[in-house]
């Protein structure tokens, strides 16, 4: 039930000044003295014990706060930590950075100096080839005017006397013969950068080889009246095997520069010794060739090497040429398993020396110069000659005893040039035009021996090579390889009996016929 107090006492709690709590004690009876001294007694302990736990409870609030501001202090400490170690990871990154930067700067700085030096190379190379040009220009268009002028004289003049005609026939042959040189020094050149360079490894005997050599030379030196003479050291080797062809163009070049450059009234030698540098071993045969000429500049010892170069490039030089055969004798050298050494000096001549070894080891030869044959079944690309000029071969008039020749080349001029010499020599000959018809010609007439070229319209003469000695009916016909691009190694590991390079003189050319002829004859094939 509910009821209303009779009596309520309401007593604060202080204790130290402080107030604690209020009580409030409600009765239904009347408080006496006696209650109240035992209230005012229990509260002051009760004020006390309040007291007590009111701190404690604040002690233990603190506490845990103390506790938690703790672990944040220890959790922001790690924060800290790491994020320290991210940025001494961050600082070391970027001293790796800037280490790499300063790496890549040196590298840019190297790579400009490098790209501004072959900037400057190829400067000077487009100025070389450029001068190159010029006197190439220079060098055809004279013995081409020559040819012009005096060609044409010849054919407006009904008759001359013959001394003057053999003199402007044998100025038509030297700038010819000119021409001639100059091209086989460019198709050299473009041989090696090809990696179209052969070798032919034969014997050769020192002392036959500079007697037609000298032999070669003494005409020019006559002119000259120049001394040329040749020695042969006692302690030298007599033979070594190598290329002939090879050796016997190096040193024509070094002649030829030797009698240019040397005034009349000079000397040359062609000196053989034992070679006395480190590399005697390797390559024991030393030839030189020595003049006293006007010699070279320190400064322009390499450059006289380099393809396009000259010492004096200008097109007013005092001496002519291309500046090619220095550079083709430098790389065929290398080819031959050898090397060239000069010493020279400004007016006492020059010493243009080359080393060879005994025997071609094929293991030392520059990779780059050797030729790697392959041949496959390509049609030819080569265009039709339109020449306008006719040509009347032996097709209408053949008998079974007679000796045909097929002649294969698209140059009318030049199938003409060899139809005439074979009938010169007393045989027959057809000609084909291009290399579907030298086949179907070749098996229609079968004829005694074929001269083929290489560069045909519709098919390729090696493809036409190839075709030949693969038929039964075919296979037995003797071939000549007549042209100026192929080499001779594939054609005759194709089958044919002999290459002979273009152009070709007009003895040569019966020499061929009558060795073709000869070779179809002998009973006893080799």
């Amino acid at each position: 039930t509910k009821a209303k107090a009779l009596n309520i006492y309401t007593y604060p709690l202080i204790f130290k000044g402080e107030l604690i709590a209020v009580v409030e004690v409600a009765s239904y009876d009347k408080f006496n003295a006696v209650i109240l001294e035992y209230i005012d007694l229990a509260l002051t302990a009760l004020a006390g014990s309040l007291y007590i736990s009111i701190q404690a409870n604040a002690t233990s609030n603190l506490l845990s706060q103390s506790k938690t501001q703790t672990e944040e202090l220890e959790e922001q400490s790690r924060v800290l930590k790491s994020q320290n170690e991210e940025l001494e990871d961050q600082r070391q990154s970027m001293d790796v950075q800037r280490h790499e930067l300063k790496i890549k700067n040196t590298d840019l700085e190297l790579a400009q100096v490098e790209v501004n030096q072959r900037a400057q190379d190829l400067e000077d190379a487009n100025r070389y080839k450029s001068e190159f040009l010029a006197n190439m220009s220079h060098e055809l268009r004279t013995p081409l005017n020559s040819m012009l002028l005096l060609s044409g004289s010849l054919a407006k003049v009904k008759e001359i006397e013959p001394s003057k005609l053999n003199k402007q026939a044998s100025t038509i042959y030297d700038a010819g013969s000119s021409l001639l040189n100059l091209i086989n020094d460019i198709l050299d050149l473009s041989k090696i950068e090809a990696k179209l360079m052969t070798l032919n490894i034969e014997k050769i005997h020192i002392s036959s080889f500079l007697d037609d050599l000298k032999a070669l030379f003494m005409p020019q030196s006559d002119e000259k009246n120049i001394r040329l003479v040749s020695s042969i050291d006692a302690h030298a080797f007599d033979t070594f095997l190598s290329d002939k062809t090879k050796i016997t163009q190096i040193l024509r070049n070094f002649l030829s520069n030797a009698i240019k450059f040397t005034d009349n009234n000079g000397s040359i030698s062609i000196e053989v010794t034992p070679n006395t540098e480190e590399d005697k071993n390797l390559r024991p045969i030393a030839i030189s060739v020595v003049d006293n000429g006007i010699g070279i500049e320190e400064g322009n010892m390499d450059l006289i090497f380099e393809a396009f170069k000259q010492a004096d490039g200008s097109t007013s030089r005092q001496y002519g040429g291309t500046g090619l055969g220095l550079s083709i004798s430098k790389e065929l050298t290398g080819l031959l398993g050898g090397r060239i050494a000069v010493t020279s000096a400004i007016g006492k001549g020059s010493n243009f020396c080359i080393y060879l070894p005994l025997k071609i080891d094929t293991d030392s030869i520059d990779e780059r110069l050797v030729e790697h044959i392959q041949y496959e079944n390509i049609v030819s690309n080569v265009v039709p000659i339109e020449s306008g000029i006719s040509i009347i071969d032996d097709k209408e008039k053949l008998n079974k005893q007679d000796v045909i020749i097929l002649i294969v080349e698209d140059d009318a001029v030049l199938a003409n040039i060899i139809l005439e010499a074979v009938h010169r020599l007393g045989h027959k000959a057809i000609v084909a035009g291009d290399g579907n018809m030298a086949i179907s010609m070749t098996r229609e007439y079968q004829p005694t021996a074929i001269i083929l070229d290489v560069l045909l319209p519709i098919i390729n003469g090696i493809e036409v090579l190839r075709i030949l000695k693969s038929d039964i009916n075919t296979r037995h016909i003797p071939v000549i390889i007549l042209s100026s691009a192929e080499s001779q190694n594939i054609t005759k590991k194709l089958g044919a009996i002999d290459f002979i390079s273009k152009p070709i003189q007009e003895d040569e050319l019966d020499k061929l016929i009558t060795s073709l002829v000869g070779f179809v004859n002998d009973k006893h094939k080799h």
